[in-house]
């Protein structure tokens, strides 16, 4: 992921940091073209100066002030703070309130550009409020903008995220479409960046919308380099294609040489999957060509890379070596973590083939070492802004609350005239209305917090014993502690306890995206069988442990319409919790059938019944206390939770009945329809 290239930075900041102070001041301008403008508007200062009635207290002199300072945020921060104290100075002495917020912001923006939060925060709070009391609706979005910028190289991500929001919607309230364009790209990359393209893509799509009328071409053709990466990331090449040779068409008529070369590169990685190398390598000389106009470690990081990847396709292992040697050390320059891991990735490969086992080692402990930290910081900061987007759909609820309560009152003023009787009837009538949405707003919050605490508790535990002791045995098998035999002997139960975690995981993520912002479904005719044998086959070393088998009478031509990758999630929730609480020797059995405008399909195994207490939770949506299985396998809760809440998106429903003769019987029922 990428953003509009600025030419010198004056700090060093962290590649993450880097990436979103790109992104949160981007403006449609290249950096030759930026020089041009600066030119031209000095240009016009000088011409109004030579005037015989120049005043310097001119409201468009000081206008054209402020255009100055802001064209130099890419340039020179000391000609921004200069200009924008200028604008502030010739401002107080006329009163002018929007020139005092633009002067506050530049200079805002300067401190905060030199990590000096505190001064910098204070000042763009004081310039949105000023642009507020006068209506300078963009000076206003872009002091949100600053504000969040300064809140994410803090590493205050829920901040951040708020202030993106709110400047989201003011700007859809407003229709200022250059700053909705900006909010929705600011969005879509910070999720894409945490690799959540989920929920980046509607953001992008929203920002290509609004451009469409706007008509600021270099910011959709990032937009466009942007889709282009993110569909090579899903695996969308036909898209990942078509966005990138669109934007390239725009970047050729600027200077955009960053933006250019880092779309030329995410060409060649789509000519890499596709395994046309020599189109490949054509791909990454464009960029490297590029890349000579330019100091962009990150993008010459990413762009040595390809080059590594194609040469080691090709077994020229000397010119791979070379390039991901040159990666490696353009990524540690600016702490740049992904690239380091690629880089060194690719060497341990190259170290590997070639029997140099001390340099493929070095290698891979790094990688390994920095991927560990990267996947702890980006889990670490997807729960952060998971919650905060809960908390930020709970305060809506209140505030649409307080506006009904607000708006009634006004209603009980209106109708005052027609009697006491029905004012306190009607007084009563929203009182008590008010207090139960009060309260449901209460327990929301509540169980959102319960569930915050379950989601950490289990990954606190559940989640990071295993992983630890994965560590300790790798720890141990660095330092010799362990043969190459022994770690042979424990790889088939190493490999089923990652299976387990990704599982859990992938459940846990699955409900809380369910949680905060529903999912979509996609419903087809699935053939059940086939769906079955393949959640089945993922259970083999559970099966083969505790001697279970899967019995399925189901006929090869039967179908289900439903989404087929939830129908998989739910048949595998139901199948580990039966094979769980099943014991040796037993047998799990499948059968379906067809009755009217439905489909039925039911799982059956033997062993200890789910009590009533359980059954009404489950039924009620609530998660239920985790219980150990029959060989003591642990859970997270909320499988049972899941596969009920998947079920009913789609348009399904579910049945459990157990009791001590026959064990626990689940019953799915779809409808044979859209």
């Amino acid at each position: 992921m990428t953003s509009r290239f600025i030419p010198i930075l004056q700090r060093k900041f962290s590649c993450l940091y880097l990436i979103f102070f790109l992104v949160f001041f981007c403006i449609s301008i290249s950096a030759f073209g930026q020089k041009n403008l600066i030119d031209s508007l000095h240009q016009k200062i000088v011409t109004i100066e030579l005037q015989d009635n120049f005043n310097p207290q001119n409201t468009n002199y000081i206008d054209l002030l402020f255009k100055i300072s802001r064209s130099y945020i890419y340039h020179n921060h000391d000609s921004l703070r200069f200009y924008g104290n200028r604008v502030i100075e010739l401002s107080k002495e006329i009163n002018y309130q929007k020139g005092l917020a633009g002067g506050n912001l530049s200079v805002g923006e300067y401190h905060i550009l030199n990590a000096e939060f505190e001064k910098g925060f204070e000042l763009v709070s004081k310039a949105e409020n000023l642009a507020r009391g006068v209506g300078a609706d963009t000076i206003k979005l872009k002091s949100l903008n600053s504000n969040a910028m300064g809140r994410f190289m803090m590493g205050d991500f829920p901040k951040a995220y708020l202030l993106c929001k709110q400047g989201e919607e003011e700007a859809d309230s407003s229709k200022n479409q250059q700053m909705q364009a900006l909010f929705a790209m600011n969005l879509a990359t910070s999720f894409s960046i945490l690799k959540d393209h989920e929920q980046a893509q509607p953001y992008y799509q929203k920002a290509l919308a609004v451009l469409e009328s706007y008509k600021d071409e270099e910011l959709k053709a990032e937009v466009l380099s942007n889709l282009g990466y993110l569909n090579l990331q899903t695996g969308n090449l036909k898209n990942a294609k078509a966005y990138s040779k669109e934007a390239i068409k725009t970047f050729q008529k600027t200077n955009f040489y960053s933006w250019e070369a880092f779309t030329w590169t995410t060409l060649g990685e789509v000519h890499i999957k596709e395994k046309k190398y020599s189109k490949a390598l054509e791909n990454f000389d464009a960029s490297s060509n590029l890349l000579k106009n330019v100091r962009d470690n990150q993008r010459l990081a990413e762009n040595e890379i390809g080059y590594a990847k194609v040469y080691f396709e090709l077994d020229n292992l000397d010119e791979s070596y070379k390039h991901a040697k040159k990666a490696k050390v353009a990524a540690s320059e600016i702490d740049y973590h992904q690239g380091i891991v690629s880089a060194s990735k690719i060497i341990y490969r190259i170290a590997s083939k070639q029997n140099n086992t001390v340099e493929a080692l070095e290698n891979l402990q790094l990688a390994n070492h920095l991927s560990d930290s990267i996947l702890e910081s980006e889990n670490k900061t997807r729960f952060l802004l998971l919650e905060t987007q809960n908390q930020h759909l709970l305060n809506k609820e209140r505030l649409k609350l307080e506006n009904e309560k607000q708006l009634s009152l006004r209603n009980i003023v209106l109708i005052f005239s027609i009697g006491i009787l029905i004012v306190l009837g009607l007084l009563f009538y929203l009182i008590s209305r008010n207090a139960r949405n009060q309260k449901k707003a209460f327990n929301k919050l509540k169980e959102s917090n319960f569930t915050k605490d379950r989601i950490f508790s289990i990954i606190g535990k559940d989640l990071k014993a295993p992983i630890n002791t994965l560590q300790e045995i790798l720890e141990h098998y660095k330092n010799t502690n362990i043969s190459d035999e022994d770690i042979h002997s424990m790889t088939p139960k190493l490999k089923e306890n990652v299976e387990l975690n990704s599982f859990m995981l992938n459940n846990l993520l699955l409900w809380a995206k369910i949680q905060m912002n529903g999912l979509p479904t996609n419903p087809k005719e699935v053939y059940l069988l086939t769906t079955i044998n393949t959640v089945c086959d993922s259970f083999n070393n559970l099966n083969r442990e505790k001697k279970q088998l899967c019995r399925k009478q189901v006929e090869e031509s039967a179908t289900v319409y439903s989404d087929a990758e939830h129908l998989k999630i739910i048949l595998k929730n139901l199948v580990s919790n039966a094979l769980k609480f099943s014991p040796t020797n037993s047998t799990i059995k499948f059968s379906s059938f067809k009755e009217g405008n439905y489909t039925f399909i039911s799982i059956s195994n033997v062993g200890p019944v789910i009590s009533t207490q359980t059954l009404e939770a489950i039924e009620n949506g609530q998660v239920v206390e985790p219980e150990l299985g029959t060989n003591d396998e642990k859970g997270t809760g909320i499988g049972l939770h899941l596969t009920k809440a998947l079920v009913e998106l789609n348009k399904g429903s579910i049945d459990i009945k157990s009791n001590d003769e026959n064990g626990t019987t689940v019953t799915l029922k779809f409808p044979n329809f859209k």
